[in-house]
């Protein structure tokens, strides 16, 4: 978890490399499936954090792929 939201907020945003963020958020997914399954209540807070985390990246890598179809459309 610490290293994906340190790769979040260190990552160069203004010239992102939009391979290394699938790769990262691919595997962040794939590590937090094989620390599973938790308690659910003593995991749940961090279960909120990863979630948000990594759909601020997903939203970031979505947003991305929609400007190069609209790019390509135009």
């Amino acid at each position: 978890m610490a290293r994906l939201v340190a790769f979040e907020s260190g990552h160069d945003w203004e010239r992102p490399d939009w391979r290394l963020v699938l790769v990262a958020l691919r595997e962040s997914k794939l590590l937090w499936r094989q620390h599973s399954p938790v308690d659910r209540a003593a995991g749940r807070e961090l279960q909120q954090r990863f979630v948000a985390v990594t759909s601020k990246l997903q939203n970031r890598l979505d947003a991305a792929y929609a400007a190069n179809v609209e790019q390509k459309q135009s």
